[in-house]
């Protein structure tokens, strides 16, 4: 086992050194990750800039603000390769609605805007969640990628992960018993050969366990920001854009030293002269030619400021600043998917980066939540029809549902558009389409709420009793205008017998 941890430690030595540097310019929350007993304002001292920490906390507030906000519904269940089926619809609802409220009884929001920070910035981000059974809720911690070693799986998914924690001595006794002192534990979670599904959990305290046990599901959600297929660790905005902002902070730094030169030049001043450079200061002198003089340094001051202004935008362009402030001062005539119409290419970017974290954040934490509230007792019977089916996962948030009907809903928009003249022209066409599924698919990818769409069955059914009715309504209608049928008019006669 620790021969595998030794093998991971070395495919993550040629991230460390990098992790520290973009700390240093974008993320101030892990500068010092691979050594937190540095004092951090030692590390920060250099830095004289900060536009990468602003750039950090925009990109991912407005990320997290329209992606998993707590004042939103950012996600909806459903069952792959289930046709519709009012019972399973009002189950998910149900179940939706118990998930929504262990959200937010639980530290996730806290939890989730960490790692994001960490993903953008560093490249990786490491979450961590199992249940607290004293208080019957989800326990969720982003951890410190500096104390996090990970392996894949054959399809690239992580499946194991080495933790290193530091436990006081009464943290150690609490958690393996008495005589543990305290000192650096390791933890392991890695697949438990031949059990699908379970994973085994291990505690070391050097080289010898201190604790085993097993998870019924993977208790990490780890997202890369980017991957490249040959390569373990996730890079992230912060490297692309961290060429540029290293330039940035040393010319920052320039620009401050000329600043002080313009306003506080150096002076030639007479041999041996008591000079005094404080406000109202007064310097005696005899000979016209032996006066204090500032010295004129030649600094232009609007070249460099330029220079600067060009920096900061591009690295703001590399984390797509424009995009989010656009998407929070849209007006309110104008929806998310607009936005991105108009933001043309940056959507396009910024469609990768959504992706991996639904499918590496936030599709794995709905899941284990699920897991946890189904092995707890606090979800509803699954029904029958649907225990051997896989749970599906639409996500709402303004982004995720934007991104979809930019690029999903896209096509349909499109040709209705091309398509509107000539069935305007010849109606018939129109049968060449099933206008029900479009309808039903456009309002489920634009997140409408499930129990509001009517069984399909349910609507076929009110729809033959409406073609009854109206036949029956034409029938009497044809009958009063082509003269009483004789039967009927027996009938009406006085005395008329049947």
């Amino acid at each position: 086992m620790l021969e595998k941890f030794k093998y991971l430690k070395s495919l993550r030595n040629p991230w460390e050194s990098y992790w520290e540097e973009l700390a240093h310019y974008f993320h101030p929350g892990r500068v010092g990750l691979m050594s937190p007993e540095t004092i951090i304002f030692e590390k920060s001292k250099n830095l004289y800039d900060t536009t990468g920490y602003f750039c950090n906390q925009v990109a991912s507030q407005g990320i997290f603000g329209h992606m998993m906000s707590p004042a939103l519904d950012w996600f909806k269940l459903k069952i792959l390769g289930l046709e519709d089926d009012s019972i399973v619809a009002k189950w998910l609802q149900v179940v939706e609605g118990h998930l929504y409220e262990a959200f937010r009884r639980s530290n996730f929001y806290a939890e989730a805007n960490v790692i994001l920070l960490d993903g953008l910035s560093l490249g990786t981000g490491f979450f961590y969640m199992e249940e607290n059974v004293a208080d019957r809720t989800v326990f969720f911690k982003t951890m410190n990628p500096g104390t996090c070693w990970i392996g894949e799986n054959q399809y690239g998914k992580v499946d194991t992960l080495f933790r290193s924690q530091m436990l006081y001595k009464n943290q150690a006794v609490e958690m393996f018993g008495p005589g543990h002192e305290k000192g650096i534990y390791i933890h392991c979670v890695e697949p438990e050969g031949g059990a699908d599904g379970i994973y085994t959990s291990t505690w070391y305290d050097g080289n010898k366990v201190v604790r085993r046990g097993h998870y019924n599901h993977f208790p990490y959600a780890v997202w890369r920001n980017m991957k490249m297929s040959d390569e373990m660790y996730g890079r992230s905005l912060s490297m692309l854009a961290y060429p540029t902002m290293k330039v940035l902070n040393n010319l920052r730094k320039t620009m401050l030293q000329a600043a002080q030169l313009a306003i506080k030049p150096p002076v030639n001043a007479p041999a041996g002269a008591a000079v005094d450079l404080t406000p109202n200061g007064i310097n005696w002198f005899s000979n016209p030619d032996e006066v204090i003089r500032p010295v004129n340094m030649g600094v232009n001051y609007s070249i460099g400021k330029d220079q600067e202004e060009t920096l900061t935008q591009r690295v703001k362009d590399f984390f797509m600043i424009d995009l989010f402030m656009m998407i929070s001062q849209q007006q309110q005539a104008m929806t998310a998917t607009e936005v991105l119409q108009r933001a043309g290419e940056k959507a396009a970017v910024l469609c990768s980066v959504i992706g991996r974290i639904t499918t590496e954040f936030l599709f794995p934490v709905i899941e284990n939540v699920f897991a946890i509230e189904l092995k707890a007792g606090r979800l509803p019977p699954v029904p029958e029809q649907i225990e051997d089916m896989e749970l599906d996962i639409d996500f709402l948030g303004p982004l995720a549902v934007a991104q979809k009907v930019l690029f999903t809903s896209k096509g349909a928009s499109q040709s209705l558009e091309a398509i509107t003249p000539i069935l305007q022209m010849v109606p018939e066409t129109a049968q060449n389409f099933d206008w029900d599924i479009l309808v039903r698919t456009t309002a489920q990818n634009l997140g409408f709420p499930a129990t509001a769409i009517k069984d399909a069955e349910d609507v076929k059914t009110e729809r033959k009793k409406q073609q009854l009715v109206q036949a029956a309504q034409m029938a009497a209608e044809a009958d009063g205008e082509g003269g009483a049928n004789p039967e009927t008019a027996k009938r009406q006669q006085p005395g008329g017998q049947t």
